[in-house]
C-alpha cells in the first residue's frame, strides 16, 4: 500500500498499490476506451501551448487503446524491471492504473536516456473519470520519477483525446510536439506528446 487518497465526492477512500507484471491481466480489466466528439485544434495549441485547448468537432467514434496493444503484452517487448504499475482501488474494486517506463534501453520514447520518465499507459474506469483518480496515479508517477533522479516526463497521446490532452495540461505539462500523420495514412490522428520538467 502506497498511499490513500480521501476523495470528499464520493466519501470514499481511493488507495493506490503497487503491483508487478503477474497482475498486468487483473491491470487490463479497467477499460480505457471511450468516445471520440472532438479533437484538439493543433495550430491553436503550437500558438498557446500554455492553453486553453480549443477543439473541432469530430465524426462520433470510438477509440480503444487496448484494441492496439494490452498492457499484457508489454513484458514481450520490454524489460520491465525499472517500470511502475500502480492500481487504485475503492476497497476491492479496481477504479484505474498507470504503467510508467525510466531506464529502458528498448523503449524508444525514452530516448536512451536515463532521467526521463514515460507513463505508457494511464487508465481509469469510466464510471470513475474526473474524480481525482487520475490526478493520484499521475501525481504519484512524478514522486516516484523525482525518487529515482528523472528530471524529465514526457507523454504521448493523440489529438482526439482531448480528455488526455486537457488533463496533461491541468497537471503542468506543456506541448513538446504534435506531430500530424504520425500513425500513418491508415490512423487519421496526430501524435502529441506533453513533457513536464521535474
Amino acid at each position: 500500500k502506497l498511499f490513500a487518497l480521501e476523495r470528499t465526492l464520493d466519501q470514499h477512500t481511493v488507495t493506490l498499490i503497487k503491483e508487478g507484471v503477474d497482475k498486468l491481466a487483473d491491470y487490463a480489466t479497467v477499460p480505457i476506451g471511450f468516445e471520440v466528439r472532438s479533437r484538439v485544434c493543433l495550430s491553436d495549441l503550437r500558438a498557446s501551448p500554455d492553453g486553453p485547448i480549443t477543439v473541432t468537432p469530430e465524426e462520433p467514434h470510438w477509440k480503444d487503446y487496448d484494441a492496439y496493444e494490452r498492457p499484457t503484452a508489454l513484458p514481450a517487448r520490454f524489460d520491465m524491471s525499472n517500470w511502475l504499475i500502480v492500481s487504485a482501488f475503492d476497497g476491492e474494486r479496481r477504479l484505474g492504473g498507470v504503467i510508467a517506463a525510466r531506464d529502458t534501453l528498448s523503449c524508444d520514447m525514452l530516448d536512451g536516456r536515463t532521467d526521463l520518465v514515460v507513463p505508457f499507459d494511464v487508465r481509469v474506469h469510466p464510471t470513475a473519470r474526473g474524480q481525482g483518480v487520475g490526478r493520484a496515479l499521475f501525481e504519484h508517477v512524478i514522486v516516484w520519477a523525482r525518487a529515482n533522479g528523472c528530471t524529465e516526463l514526457r507523454v504521448e497521446t493523440q489529438d482526439v483525446n482531448v480528455v488526455a490532452c486537457r488533463f496533461y495540461l491541468a497537471m503542468g505539462c506543456q506541448l513538446h510536439s504534435a506531430q500530424e500523420g504520425a500513425y500513418g495514412p491508415e490512423l487519421d490522428e496526430a501524435m502529441v506528446i506533453w513533457r513536464l520538467r521535474l
